[in-house]
């Protein structure tokens, strides 16, 4: 008669079986420890995508308000009758380079000069440079001194009337390199950035989204999460001379712009 051989039991029937079947092997306790942890990973790498989701929207909403404020006078200074030596877009940039400086270096220029540029803007930055000044010669610095303009420009110098904007009370402000200066930071703690004239500057990058020597409306972005993005070179200022080209961007080095959150980026989009 044929009889069929009993099948071995596996070891983890085996250890059920002198356990009353109720146990569980050391090989499914380690899988089941395994998938605990993966699952706790897979939570934790989602809620700090989300929280980072959160921080890149705040900085866009921020840069959208900025952007309002930078724009309604950007738009007004292009509306006014100006005379003067020069084509009318060149009194025009003129007028805009000193209503709104991206860098201290037209703003010193604007304090040897009163009786040239004397707008309320330009004698309000130029009292704001003053006084920096007196409390420390060696202060403002260069560093960040597109992010500190911005901050005094909408905080100090009266434009769109918004010296106390209620809408920009959720910005965050701070002075990251301690001259004194404050800038307006993004939500991971960083300087808000501002060009004014961001000719050939490539968004994204790769990209020729401003066509060089094309003078366009201002530039406001933060470098994201990295910290890292463009390097504006722009050290000797736009005045005294309009008539050539303005702006300007560094294009050396590894390009970190990839995460950068611009008032351009729906623009650059499409």
């Amino acid at each position: 008669m044929n009889t069929v051989a009993a099948r071995p039991r596996s070891t983890a029937g085996a250890l059920r079986a002198q356990g009353g079947g109720a146990g569980f092997t050391l090989i499914e306790m380690m899988v089941a420890a395994a998938i605990v942890m993966l699952l706790v990973g897979v939570t934790a790498s989602g809620a700090a995508a989300a929280r980072g989701g959160q921080k890149r929207f705040k900085a866009s909403a921020d840069i959208a308000k900025l952007d309002a404020v930078i724009q309604q006078h950007f738009t007004w200074c292009q509306s006014l009758r100006l005379s003067g030596t020069g084509s009318r877009a060149d009194l025009v940039a003129r007028r805009i380079s000193g209503d709104m400086p991206d860098n201290w270096s037209d703003v010193a220029y604007m304090a040897g000069r009163p009786a040239e540029f004397t707008s309320g803007p330009q004698q309000a930055y130029v009292g704001v440079w003053k006084s920096l000044r007196a409390a420390n010669s060696s202060s403002p610095s260069a560093d960040v001194a597109d992010a500190e303009c911005l901050y005094m420009m909408v905080t100090r110098g009266g434009l769109a009337d918004c010296l106390a904007c209620s809408e920009l009370e959720g910005i965050g402000t701070g002075d990251t390199d301690g001259d004194g200066a404050k800038e307006f930071l993004d939500p991971w703690g960083n300087p808000i950035r501002y060009v004014l004239w961001p000719q050939a500057f490539e968004l994204p990058p790769g990209t020729s989204f401003f066509p060089g020597g094309a003078r366009t409306r201002p530039l406001i972005f933060s470098h994201g999460p990295d910290g890292l993005g463009t390097t504006k070179v722009n050290a000797g200022g736009n005045l005294p001379s309009v008539a050539g080209g303005l702006g300007g961007h560094d294009g050396s080095g590894t390009d970190r712009r990839v995460d950068n959150v611009t008032n351009f980026d729906a623009e650059a989009q499409r």
